[in-house]
């Protein structure tokens, strides 16, 4: 069962919930908090619905920033699109990234914090990531997990490609010149 409590976040995505929840209320937006940090199994129990026309999707497996400690959704005691658009408005202006904004997964009640890095960087195949945390792995109920080490940075990781490549190049050039003796 998802969590409702913003302890089970990790301390710098509940400190930007806690400033999410205060700013709402000062802008007349009253909200309750109906999800923090789910297990996979919860991630995959999460029912497609319609909202605005559009059927919201949910992120397969362990790629939801829910599983991480990272994501929270909340619902406007006085629901409206217009209204979401001022809650999202109020979430970005703090460092969230609204769910509203999201092109093929519209899902105004979504707000999430990782400055600076990927879920799939932490999770590249979802099927992984389950049998990881079978495994008893990242997830454990009841403890905030730790912040995941952000993704290396673009430069380096073409960096890095470039120099194997040219390693790989040079080793290559050096055997098709080799004969036995």
């Amino acid at each position: 069962m998802a969590s409702l409590s913003l302890s089970e976040l990790t301390p710098d995505t509940r400190a930007k919930a806690e400033e999410l929840l205060a700013k709402a209320a000062a802008a007349g937006l009253p909200v309750r908090v109906i999800s923090t940090r789910r297990s996979c199994a919860d991630q995959l129990d999460v029912p497609v619905v319609i909202i605005d026309g559009r059927p919201t999707k949910r992120a397969p497996g362990c790629r939801s920033w829910h599983v991480w400690g990272r994501a929270f959704d909340v619902e406007l005691l006085e629901k409206s699109d217009d209204r979401y658009r001022q809650l999202g408005d109020v979430g970005k202006a703090i460092g969230l990234v609204w769910g509203g904004d999201f092109v093929t997964n519209y899902d105004p009640v979504h707000f999430e914090y990782a400055p600076g890095m990927s879920v799939t960087s932490i999770c590249p195949d979802p099927q992984d990531c389950v049998a990881a945390l079978a495994r008893g792995g990242a997830y454990v109920p009841g403890v905030p997990p730790a912040s995941p080490s952000p993704a290396m940075p673009v430069t380096i990781r073409v960096f890095a490609l470039a120099l194997g490549g040219a390693v790989g190049w040079l080793a290559g050039a050096r055997l098709l010149r080799w004969k036995p003796a």
